[in-house]
C-alpha cells in the first residue's frame, strides 16, 4: 500500500472521527469557495464542505517559484468554527503522460493545516510546511455577482425581540411567496424581495447587495402594509436551480421590534 493510499484511508477515517462533532458545524454556514488576500493575488485556497468535514486544496509557490499545491482534510475542533488535520504533498506523473500511470503518485505528510471562520464572508488560515509555519487572513473570491431574481415559495422562520408591545415578542413561521428583482445601477447592484405572507401581510426589502464568493448580502430598508418599518440585513444568500436560502435581521423603527430569522424557497417554476 503506496502512502497515497494511507492518505486516502486518513481521509475516510477524518470523516467516520468527525461524526459525533459534525452537529456543531453541519448546520454553520457553508466554507465551501475559493478564498484569496486581495493584497496578495496569485496563490489561493479552494474549500469543499460536507457536513463537518472539509477537504481543502491550496496552491502556492515552492521557495524556487515554482507553483505547488497541497491537500489536507480538516475536522471540527472544540474551537467554534475552526477545522484542522494534517497537509499533505504529492508528487506524481507528468501531465502529458499518456497513459497516466497512479502507480507513480507519492503523497508525504509535510505539516498540519487549520481554518478558523472569523465571519461568513472571511477566516483565517494556518499552516505549515516543513516546519515553515505561515499565518494570513483571507476573504471569499467573487468570480461573478450572482443572479437571484425569481419568484420563490416558501417559508420565514422569525424570533422577534425588544418589541414597544410584549405581545409580539416570540417565535413565527410565516408561509410566503417570494418575489426577488436585481438591477445593476451605477451606485451597484440592487436587490428587492417582495414578499406576500398567507394572511394578507404584505412587506418589501430593497437595498444594495454585496457579493462574497457563493454568498449574497443585501443592506438595506422595508416597509410593510400593516405599518412596520425599519431597516434589514440578508446574509447567507445562496441561490441554485432549486431555490433560494439566506439569514436576515431586522430592526424596526415603528414597532420598535429586532428580529433574527431564515428562510428558504423553492423556485416557482416560469
Amino acid at each position: 500500500m503506496n502512502i497515497l493510499r494511507t492518505f486516502l484511508m486518513h481521509v475516510a477515517v477524518a470523516a467516520c472521527l468527525a461524526s459525533p462533532l459534525a452537529g456543531a458545524t453541519a448546520f454553520s454556514p457553508d466554507a465551501s469557495d475559493l478564498y484569496w488576500n486581495p493584497n496578495e493575488s496569485g496563490w489561493g485556497m479552494q474549500l469543499v464542505q460536507r457536513n463537518g468535514l472539509i477537504f481543502a486544496t491550496l496552491y502556492v509557490f515552492s521557495p524556487a517559484g515554482t507553483p505547488t499545491w497541497y491537500v489536507a482534510a480538516m475536522t471540527p475542533q472544540p474551537v467554534p468554527f475552526t477545522w484542522s488535520g494534517d497537509l499533505f504533498g504529492s508528487t506524481g506523473p507528468w501531465l502529458g503522460t499518456v497513459p497516466f500511470n497512479p502507480q507513480l503518485v507519492a503523497g508525504s505528510k509535510v505539516g498540519t493545516m487549520s481554518w478558523t471562520m472569523n465571519t461568513v464572508e472571511t477566516g483565517t488560515l494556518t499552516y505549515s510546511v516543513n516546519g515553515i509555519a505561515v499565518q494570513k487572513h483571507l476573504t471569499r473570491q467573487t468570480l461573478a455577482v450572482v443572479d437571484y431574481a425569481g419568484t420563490y415559495l416558501g417559508a420565514l422562520h422569525v424570533q422577534a425581540s425588544q418589541c414597544n408591545n410584549a405581545a409580539l415578542d416570540g417565535t413565527t413561521d410565516l408561509a410566503a411567496t417570494l418575489q426577488v428583482t436585481e438591477q445593476t445601477q451605477p451606485g451597484g447592484t440592487m436587490v428587492t424581495v417582495h414578499a406576500a405572507f398567507l394572511g394578507g401581510l404584505q412587506c418589501t426589502y430593497g437595498g444594495t447587495l454585496a457579493q462574497y464568493g457563493q454568498m449574497g448580502q443585501v443592506n438595506g430598508t422595508y416597509s410593510c402594509n400593516n405599518t412596520d418599518a425599519g431597516t434589514f440585513r440578508i446574509s447567507e444568500f445562496q441561490v441554485n436551480g432549486a431555490g433560494i436560502t439566506g439569514r436576515m435581521t431586522a430592526k424596526s423603527s415603528t414597532l420598535g421590534c429586532q428580529d433574527a430569522a431564515w428562510f428558504g424557497a423553492m423556485r416557482h417554476a416560469p
